[in-house]
């Protein structure tokens, strides 16, 4: 089957050692679950690279594209989400930003189980500052 062309950069994490990779349906619900959530969070602090292993407190984490399209008000999914090791992740991150490549926006969720709220949030834009967010009291 051919693949079609959407418009925007599909970022696959490629490069990433993952523990696990989700398909499209299962990271679309995994994402807007987290999507949905995070309108209880909010911004408490900023991170750039260096320090941001001092508020990565776990060992697992989902990784996902920050970025939800729209069709009215309907609100879907069309990235990739992916299950990795923090001294993974953080090793795919430094790569990035070395490179200046870290320009998709990420949304990085400790994980812990599927469905309980997280203790925090951490997201990206199109730079390598990292926004962490808890749940507002």
């Amino acid at each position: 089957m051919e693949k079609k062309f959407l418009g925007y950069m599909e970022y696959n994490f490629s490069g990433l050692n993952v523990i696990e990779n989700f398909n499209k349906m299962d990271a679309s619900e995994i994402f807007l679950s987290y999507f949905e959530l995070r309108k209880a969070y909010k911004l408490v602090t900023t991170a750039d690279y260096k320090n941001l292993s001092d508020y990565l407190v776990g060992d697992i984490y989902f990784l996902m594209n920050n970025d939800p399209r729209y069709r009215g008000k309907k609100v879907f999914f069309t990235g990739n989400v992916v299950k990795v090791k923090k001294n993974d992740l953080l090793f795919f991150l430094k790569k990035h930003i070395e490179l200046r490549d870290l320009i998709v926006p990420l949304f990085i969720i400790p994980f812990n189980n599927i469905g309980l709220k997280p203790e925090y949030m951490i997201t990206t834009q199109e730079d390598p500052v990292f926004e962490i967010l808890s749940p507002i009291d």
